[in-house]
């Protein structure tokens, strides 16, 4: 049996910048693709050069969607826009000019019993139609579990708009140590029926602590304006802790701004 290689985490120098060790979009990428490579048969992407071009289209798309930065998304017409679907022996005139494709170069998507006829509009639709559902699955249902559970994919203090992929072990091993020292000296933990009964006792729901990587350091951050649903009504969103909040904050920012003036009449 072939022994499995030991992945090591990567050496850090205390000033370097946490986000220096997470892995490159690029390999991420390259990653992605070896394992979507092996995972889809030549044949489902058409027949002959056509088949190899679209295969590499798709690899470079999976690229530029690696390389999105946060906010950014990609359409499924995007993503089918280029590829090469036309059967040179069959139906030139059936052509897919919203999205610069015909269909019938993709044999799996027809009936065996209609391999010899001519398509029709309606057929040809159909199979876009399955065609595009059946990348939005490769996207949503393969591609990006793939990442999940292989990266832990989040942005920074610094560059909130840029996305960095952390490898599981690596990650980890900035935010156990963090966790520790903020569950010593900032959290107090309490059994599940306590926190039940604080709950159950207030309008204020419970936040998730995310950490962020700032500088050298871990910031912790919570979510505060995130809607939770309502006790006993699932199905009904309660207002944000934020909201809820608003009013005792802006009394204490007008205490505030009184304050400052008593101070300075009194100076």
């Amino acid at each position: 049996m072939q022994r499995q290689k030991l992945l090591h985490l990567p050496r850090r120098d205390p000033d370097t910048p946490i986000t220096e060790l997470a892995t490159s979009p690029t390999n991420v990428a390259s990653f992605c693709q070896a394992v979507l490579k092996i995972l889809i048969p030549r044949g489902f992407w058409g027949c002959g050069l056509d088949a190899s071009n679209n295969e590499l289209l798709f690899l470079k798309k999976i690229d530029h969607f690696i390389s999105l930065r946060r906010f950014e998304t990609m359409s499924l017409c995007e993503l089918t826009r280029g590829m090469k679907v036309d059967n040179e022996h069959r139906d030139h005139h059936k052509v897919d000019k919203a999205n610069n494709y015909q269909i019938t170069n993709i044999e799996w998507l027809a009936p065996d019993q209609l391999l010899a006829n001519k398509t029709s509009l309606t057929d040809v639709q159909k199979r876009r139609e399955l065609f595009n559902e059946f990348l939005y699955f490769l996207v949503d249902s393969i591609l990006i579990p793939l990442i999940r559970s292989n990266f832990y994919v989040t942005e920074s203090s610094t560059c909130k708009y840029r996305v960095f992929f952390f490898r599981h072990d690596v990650w980890r091993s900035f935010v156990e140590p963090v966790m520790i020292t903020l569950k010593e000296k900032m959290l107090e933990e309490i059994s599940l029926v306590e926190a039940e009964n604080i709950i159950e006792s207030r309008r204020l729901g419970f936040s998730h602590i995310r950490l962020l990587p700032k500088g050298v350091q871990m910031r912790p951050i919570t979510n505060l304006r995130k809607r939770l649903p309502i006790r006993g009504r699932s199905k009904e969103l309660g207002p944000g802790i934020n909201k809820i909040l608003a009013p005792a904050h802006t009394v204490l920012q007008l205490e505030k701004v009184g304050l400052g003036s008593r101070k300075s009449e009194h100076g």
